[in-house]
């Protein structure tokens, strides 16, 4: 198991996200956001389930090494790299997000209410789900946002983080 070398604020996130099974991370760029959330998995699979469960991230960035390095880089030896999945922007492959212990999906993806996608999410058992760059996400009409409501319904644990220039929602 690793160690949480986690700020008292990133701490909190962590017990809200076991309390309440939501959290709104709304903290500034580069404060760790991201980092809470894959430490978020291994906290709930270590301290609150007891067992491996599968994530999903909805992000605007999806460069697969990039993925990669950051999940490594938070949590060095804990998920192979084969366990994560990325669907970018121009990408498909939606089957293998069924499979997938992490997968990422672009907002753009999601966005355009591809039904096998939607379907893929839904029957995956995903057990916890981060908006990343929550700010990002374009919902013309709010589209988007029924796509993303569709595709994870029942999902129980559940974070956004966003940068957001108002509020610190941790430390209020």
């Amino acid at each position: 198991s690793q160690s949480f070398d986690l700020r008292p604020e990133q701490i909190a996130a962590l017990i809200q996200l076991e309390r309440n099974r939501v959290v709104f991370v709304d903290d500034g760029t580069g404060s760790g956001k991201t980092a809470i959330a894959v430490k978020g998995i291994q906290y709930l699979e270590e301290s609150v389930l007891g067992q491996p469960i599968r994530s999903l991230f909805f992000s605007p960035n999806t460069i697969k090494s990039q993925w990669n390095r950051r999940i490594q880089s938070y949590l060095p030896g804990y998920f192979d790299p084969g366990e994560i999945v990325v669907i970018g922007e121009n990408g498909n492959g939606y089957d293998a997000v069924r499979d997938a212990r992490i997968a990422i999906i672009n907002y753009e993806r999601i966005a355009r209410g591809n039904e096998i996608l939607i379907a893929a999410i839904q029957e995956s058992g995903f057990s916890f789900v981060n908006f990343d760059e929550f700010q990002r996400v374009k919902n013309p009409a709010g589209v988007t946002s029924r796509h993303i409501k569709d595709a994870t319904a029942g999902i129980p644990f559940r974070m956004a983080t966003t940068a957001s220039p108002y509020r610190r929602s941790l430390i209020d």
